[in-house]
């Protein structure tokens, strides 16, 4: 309720109109058939996207993203 079918779990909006999205799965989750709609959409327009399965997934997103992080994920 709220949001489209597919839509990333986390939208990150950054200086001068970027947008980002990090979609967040389990180590065996699948993808929905909207949820790889919407990624091949976004990446499309230039966006970035990435699929993350584990905290050291987003960290390292966020960095592709060129949004650091104050704390490390410990390997």
């Amino acid at each position: 309720m709220g949001v489209l079918p597919g839509v990333a779990d986390i939208v990150i909006l950054s200086v001068g109109g970027r947008c980002h999205f990090i979609e967040l799965k389990s180590k065996k989750g699948r993808m929905s058939d909207a949820q790889i709609e919407f990624q091949n959409s976004v990446k499309a327009l230039g966006f970035q996207y990435h699929l993350c399965r584990s905290l050291l997934d987003v960290e390292l997103a966020l960095g592709d993203f060129g949004l650091g992080t104050k704390a490390r994920i410990a390997a």
